[in-house]
């Protein structure tokens, strides 16, 4: 019997330590965020870096239009870094000009006479030392970035093939985007679609397919009756609407310029002029 209440009184021992070791367990901290923590680190997640984004500047009817991209169309183009910090200065240097401001617009149509390419933009902010995290941090960043264009859309990613998956169709397909041209009364006349991309046409982007009509299995991403923004890489157009079916609009592609993955997603209205769900689609350029 006394052994058995010596066992009895080891068990509870044992267990209220165990009980005592898994609270403190449960209450331990190791956010490095949080103040409180043994393990906070109030440098953590802080860094100086910053860089240079460059967009095409606004475009009429498009409310996300600022997409850092690396080529442009020579026209205007929007330079801003990617951080904005309290107390800054901001020093830009295009050439000979000088601009201090944090954001800017300047227009690069004069260069579609001299096709000047990789023409430098640098960036000087000066911003308050951060010594507390980076002792040798003199508080001067300097940014540089070239500026190169593309004169044409054929020359773009956004014109070529892309091996993708649509989320509501079982196998990949292969997707074709190409500039073009279309006959006087289009888009009525869609079926004598040409590519123009030997010509160097700069008319409207065609692209296939739509997996919810059995009458157009083909659909224009962006066309006379739609506002479209083009860039490098990404084509973006807006929910503009006309009446015509088969004609996409509130959609995206995007093509990773290093990794050339592709993903985009779009709608349209069917035959009976009904919304069908979102399509969305990943992949790769393949050509």
């Amino acid at each position: 019997m006394k052994k058995q209440m010596q066992l009895s009184l080891i068990s509870l021992v044992l267990l209220s330590l165990l009980l005592t070791l898994g609270s403190c367990r449960k209450t331990r901290c190791y956010d490095p965020k949080n103040p409180e923590c043994e393990n906070y680190d109030p440098c953590f997640g802080r860094n100086i870096e910053n860089e240079i984004l460059i967009s095409r500047a606004g475009y009429a009817g498009i409310t996300n239009w600022f997409q850092p991209d690396v080529k442009f169309s020579r026209d205007n183009i929007y330079f801003r870094p990617a951080k904005k910090i309290d107390g800054a200065k901001y020093t830009w240097y295009l050439g000979s000009e000088v601009i201090e401001e944090f954001e800017f617009v300047r227009d690069f149509s004069d260069t579609r006479l001299t096709k000047e390419q990789g023409i430098l933009i640098k960036l000087i902010i000066e911003r308050p030392k951060q010594t507390d995290c980076f002792p040798n941090d003199d508080g001067l960043d300097t940014l540089e970035r070239r500026i190169y264009f593309y004169d044409n859309h054929c020359e773009t990613l956004m014109v070529g093939k892309y091996k993708v998956k649509f989320d509501n169709l079982k196998d990949s397909v292969i997707l074709q985007s190409f500039n073009m041209t279309l006959p006087v009364g289009s888009p009525g006349n869609w079926y004598l679609r040409k590519d123009s991309c030997t010509n160097k046409a700069k008319h409207i982007y065609w692209i296939g397919l739509n997996s919810y009509s059995k009458v157009y299995p083909d659909t224009t991403w962006s066309g006379m009756n739609t506002n479209t923004l083009y860039n490098n890489s990404s084509l973006i157009f807006t929910n503009t609407w006309n009446g015509f079916n088969y004609i996409p609009y509130d959609g995206e592609i995007r093509v990773n310029p290093v990794t050339l993955e592709t993903s985009g997603n779009y709608l349209f209205r069917d035959e009976n002029h009904k919304l069908t769900p979102r399509i969305y689609f990943k992949g790769r350029k393949i050509q």
